[in-house]
């Protein structure tokens, strides 16, 4: 079962979780494939204001029930009229139609990663809202922190870890605000379009922590970001959203994953 997350305002992230299936207490068909995806609204300074999660369950072969392990409060059908009910036990059973079963709910849970949005005027701190209109010098910092820790026993020797998030986050600057742009820690080139410049922050907080890099003494080698920013000459200054990408499957990618991980070399 995939969850996938998104954060926005002047921010908007998202990120996709992976979670195990559950046996489940009530009667019918686990659903084939579920997939969440998470719009989270967040203010200026990554604070959030909003989570709803908008899931699509994969119908069953069968026109049994579809039985949903679900946590989210005011359920709606957004595809059909098929209706649901409530089991009393975490999960919730839908009629079965034969088809994928879109719906939107509220959800409670804290998300995996925070994101923190730092503004400086002139190498001061200073608030978005103070910011807005001002001129001058600028720095933006984009902080992540890993809120997923793990233990996993390697060698019947347990290792306090993290799951494993990437960050990707795209930033539009208008140029009749911005100019001299320059990218900080995580942040990938700038680059021009059109009367904006593009530029992508790229981080994977906890990592070097899971990676015990300073142990290794490799840490003055190897530096894995939990942040990215950027600096830049300002005239009255405004910003649009920027939208954060957030993903744990790093190590899909590589081929891995930590049921893999048996050995210390692994």
């Amino acid at each position: 079962m995939k969850k996938m997350i998104s954060f926005g305002l002047c921010i908007t992230m998202t990120a996709s979780m992976l979670f195990s299936n559950v046996a489940f207490a009530a009667e019918g068909n686990v659903p084939k494939e579920k997939i969440d995806e998470v719009l989270v609204q967040t203010d200026a300074t990554g604070k959030v204001t909003e989570k709803r999660d908008y899931v699509t369950v994969v119908g069953a072969n069968s026109t049994d029930v579809i039985l949903d392990r679900t946590n989210l409060t005011g359920i709606k059908n957004m595809s059909g009229d098929e209706s649901f009910v409530n089991n009393g036990d975490g999960t919730i059973s839908w009629e079965n139609k034969g088809n994928d079963i879109r719906y939107i709910g509220t959800l409670k849970e804290d998300l995996p990663v925070s994101m923190k949005v730092t503004y400086y005027l002139d190498d001061q701190e200073i608030s978005p809202e103070e910011l807005v209109g001002k001129s001058g010098r600028v720095k933006i910092m984009y902080n992540f922190e890993n809120l997923a820790p793990e233990t996993i026993k390697v060698e019947d020797e347990d290792f306090d870890t993290y799951v494993p998030f990437l960050t990707v986050t795209s930033v539009s600057l208008p140029m009749d605000c911005f100019s001299n742009v320059e990218s900080v820690d995580g942040g990938l080139v700038v680059k021009e379009f059109g009367d904006r410049y593009f530029m992508l922050g790229v981080t994977s907080p906890g990592t070097e922590e899971a990676l015990n890099l300073g142990i290794l003494h490799l840490d003055d080698y190897v530096k894995v970001p939990s942040s990215f920013g950027f600096v830049a000459d300002v005239t009255n200054f405004h910003m649009p959203a920027t939208v954060t990408c957030v993903t744990p499957h790093i190590l899909d990618m590589l081929g891995q994953n930590l049921n893999e991980i048996k050995t210390t070399d692994d």
